[in-house]
Order: C-alpha cells, then sequence, then structure tokens
C-alpha cells in the first residue's frame, strides 16, 4: 500500500463529506456543540456523524489538543475516553500512522477499543484539517486487551473565524465501525456522547493552560 496516496485519497473523501449540508438529522445538542448524523456513504448499515461547536481559543491551539500526534499536551492528558496515543510512523511531513486506544464505555457495555489510523494534516488560510482512515501495520499488531475497531474516512476541522483569532468553528466528521456484538441502538448513542464530550473535555484543559 502506497501510504501517501492513500492519504491524499482519504483527504479528499473527508473534504467531500464535510462540503455535503444536505439529509443531516440532529441527534443531540449540548451547550458547547450539535451533533448529527446520516447513513454512512460509504459503511453500509452504520452512520455518519457531524459535530459541530465554537471553542474560545485559536485553531492551532486546539489542533494540538485534539491531534493525537501531537507530543504534547498528549491527547490521554485530558481526554477521560483515551487511554494511550502513539505516533507509530512518519510516513511524511504531513502524513502520520497513529494508535489510539480508548476506555470502555457505557458502564462497560463497550470494551475497549484501539485503532490504528493513517492521517493527513492540511493546513490552508482558512482551517487545519485531519483526514484519517483505520489501516493495517505491521508495527502494530493486534491487541488481547482491545477490540481492533475500524474508521472509515473521517476528520477534524479547526475553522478559524473572522475577527476572532482567539475563537475556533470546531468540527468532527466520524464513521466508525467499533466491531463485536454491540446492539445497533447502543452504538447510536454512544458515538454522539463521545462527540460532543470532545467539546466540554478540550475546553476544560485550555482554560486550564490558560490559567
Amino acid at each position: 500500500m502506497d501510504l501517501l496516496v492513500k492519504a491524499e485519497e482519504t483527504a479528499k473523501r473527508c473534504l467531500e463529506l464535510e462540503a455535503c449540508t444536505t439529509d443531516w438529522t440532529k441527534v443531540k445538542e449540548t451547550r458547547d456543540c450539535i451533533v448529527y448524523s446520516k447513513p454512512s456513504p460509504d459503511l453500509s448499515g452504520h452512520h455518519l456523524y457531524r459535530s459541530e461547536g465554537l471553542i474560545p481559543f485559536s485553531p492551532e491551539k486546539v489542533f494540538a489538543y485534539t491531534y493525537a500526534g501531537v507530543e504534547k499536551p498528549k491527547r490521554e492528558e485530558w481526554d477521560p475516553t483515551v487511554t494511550n496515543t502513539a505516533v507509530i510512523e512518519r510516513v511524511s511531513s504531513d502524513v502520520d500512522v497513529i494508535l489510539s486506544q480508548t476506555a470502555s464505555a457505557v458502564m462497560g457495555l463497550i470494551g475497549a477499543r484501539e485503532f490504528v489510523d493513517l492521517v493527513k494534516i492540511i493546513h490552508e488560510p482558512e482551517r487545519i484539517i485531519t483526514a484519517a482512515i483505520s489501516i493495517e501495520h505491521p508495527d502494530v499488531p493486534h491487541s488481547a486487551h482491545h477490540v481492533r475497531a475500524f474508521n472509515h474516512p473521517s476528520a477534524t476541522f479547526c475553522y478559524r473565524i473572522s475577527g476572532k483569532p482567539d475563537e475556533t468553528r470546531f468540527i468532527q466528521l466520524v464513521q466508525t465501525d467499533i466491531r463485536g456484538k454491540i446492539p445497533t441502538s447502543l452504538v447510536e448513542s454512544a458515538i454522539p456522547s463521545n462527540l460532543a464530550g470532545t467539546y466540554s473535555h478540550v475546553k476544560r484543559a485550555l482554560a486550564k493552560e490558560k490559567y
């Protein structure tokens, strides 16, 4: 597999998904964000989720906290849903292979998961993007302690807001197969809650750094 080609293809697909504004249904709303879903165009029988909200810090700050490839701060230091992250391979200056391991969820009904993602970082004048897709990697054998889940093209977007350099419009796009025999209703409850939680967790972590 040519990882650079795969990363470019994934980025193109993520941009297409983010640009499509039709057929979304609101599935969760908090004071921090709104989460929408619609049937996934890439993963039959699953949903594509989109969350959107404002974070009162610059796109650079939000990116630094939310991207698992940043050495400090490690995501597991501030996000209680994540137990471990590691850069497996620096493919190029803007493409990484990242291991992310998550805690169990929904009172243990969903066990610990792990993802091995190929991630492309895109810096544009108006936004910072990470576009990801799960892959197999020879340096990361399957773990006996985690179920290997799979992300289909998924992304984060840190948008600049005109006239507000210290504010970010933060969007997450996720379509994931968490695998295992998990009832669909449980998955459809857990993923929106997880996406919404990112906003409150990162706001709290950035506020602590500020003071």
